[in-house]
């Protein structure tokens, strides 16, 4: 009998390539947002402890210029903790994007893998068949040889 051969196997072989190439890019994605996440953070402790030397500064006697100048940097420090968490907004979503590229790519491939083990258990079946009908033949033709003499 012929050795086993799955036809889509060069297909398999690309939509395997298709998922790897999809899991690096989720975890790219990954990365991106974690390190979104941890500006973010870093901002949000700079803003505390302005706010905090604001508040100590108040205790005692604050000049204006130096409140007019905390202010300044309390405000930019806003803004940019907005435009971080805008930033980590769309790192999630381009998260989320790239786990259901991957989701649907590792899906293909599942299928084709299990296309393919199907294919390979009709073939060892059908090839179990085979040896048992030769051995069949084996043991009727001896029985028929004996019979005759």
């Amino acid at each position: 009998m012929k050795k086993f051969k799955f036809s889509l196997d060069s297909i398999l072989k690309l939509k395997r390539s298709q998922e790897e190439e999809a899991l690096k890019l989720m975890g790219d994605a990954m990365r991106r947002r974690q390190d979104a996440y941890e500006t973010l953070q870093a901002g949000r402790r700079h803003l505390g402890a302005l706010l905090t030397a604001i508040r100590q500064a108040r205790e005692g006697r604050i000049d204006g210029w130096n409140q007019a100048a905390y202010l300044r940097e309390v405000a930019r420090q806003e803004a940019l903790c907005k435009h971080y968490e805008e930033t980590l907004q769309k790192m999630v979503a381009e998260e989320e994007k790239a786990r259901g590229h991957y989701i649907f790519c590792r899906r293909q491939a599942e299928a084709l893998e299990k296309l393919k083990n199907k294919r390979r258990d009709l073939y060892q079946k059908e090839a179990d068949r085979d040896i048992e009908r030769e051995l069949e033949e084996i043991m009727l033709s001896r029985e028929g040889s004996l019979l005759c003499n």
